[in-house]
């Protein structure tokens, strides 16, 4: 889990291979990355909040623009 540097916003990964941006303020999903082929143990914001990291059980770190719906590789 890893707060957005404003604190409205939450990113969480899970083992049904997701990332998902919460709203802090009223507890519902804005934006759901379909995030790869293994489950996502970990997850975290940018200093400035502009971009979104995942990593997952098959060791691929996966990133995206905060406000795009779609997760893109960049390291294996």
């Amino acid at each position: 889990m890893s707060w957005h540097p404003n604190c409205n916003y939450i990113l969480t990964g899970s083992l049904d291979k997701t990332v998902r941006m919460w709203s802090y303020t009223d507890a519902q999903c804005v934006r759901l990355f379909p995030a790869g082929k293994a489950g996502i143990t970990a997850v975290a914001f940018s200093h400035d909040g502009k971009l979104a990291a995942s990593a997952g059980e098959g060791g691929r770190m996966k990133m995206s623009k905060r406000k795009k719906k779609k997760m893109r590789a960049i390291l294996d």
